[in-house]
């Protein structure tokens, strides 16, 4: 038995009716595979599904901001620096994304994928309007960073950070490399 379950067996009642003590999850019916390493049933994962509206809608309001609205269009072309390529990619995707969230309300689960969208999107127009071209080091820089500047701009920090950011696993980030490269077709 854990350690730490012992310690509670042993530890007097707290609540319940007339000093009893709530009885214990049955955690018999739960198959093996889906218990924790604390014992406790884990968490389902969640249903990825969900979030394919909300990348779609973002998706098309990147398209329809960089593509379909001269005006807004022009715009992020003009913010794009061949003197300072990483830096004004970084800046016009967090200003993309963050702007395409204020006006949708988007999921936080679709932020990451929509942000590798965003500077793939801004990194084809820099090489097309600007000449910019970036080696694969620091095409990872501008993802990187515009990831820090838009978890910055929501005001997470630190470790808060480090866990919001590890909500994507691989296989998210590849789905979203395979969406972008599917709409690209």
């Amino acid at each position: 038995m854990d350690p730490t379950m012992q310690q509670m067996q042993q530890m007097p009642p707290q609540g319940g009716q007339a000093g009893l003590a709530e009885p214990a999850p049955d955690h018999a019916a739960v198959p093996p595979d889906a218990m924790g390493e604390n014992g406790r049933p884990m968490k389902p994962p969640a249903d990825e599904s969900q979030d394919i509206p909300e990348v779609e809608r973002g998706l098309q309001a990147i398209t329809e901001a960089l593509y379909k609205n001269d005006e807004t269009a022009n715009a992020f072309v003009q913010a794009l620096k061949p003197e300072d390529p990483v830096g004004s990619l970084v800046k016009t995707s967090i200003q993309l994304i963050t702007e395409i969230d204020n006006q949708l309300n988007l999921s936080e689960r679709s932020i990451a994928p929509l942000a590798v969208i965003a500077c793939g999107e801004l990194m084809e127009i820099g090489e097309a309007a600007k000449g910019i071209v970036l080696e694969e080091k620091q095409q990872q820089q501008v993802v990187m960073a515009t990831w820090e500047g838009i978890l910055s701009a929501y005001g997470v920090a630190g470790e808060d950070a480090v866990n919001f950011a590890g909500q994507t696993s691989e296989q998210e980030q590849s789905d979203a490399v395979a969406m972008y490269e599917g709409a690209m077709q």
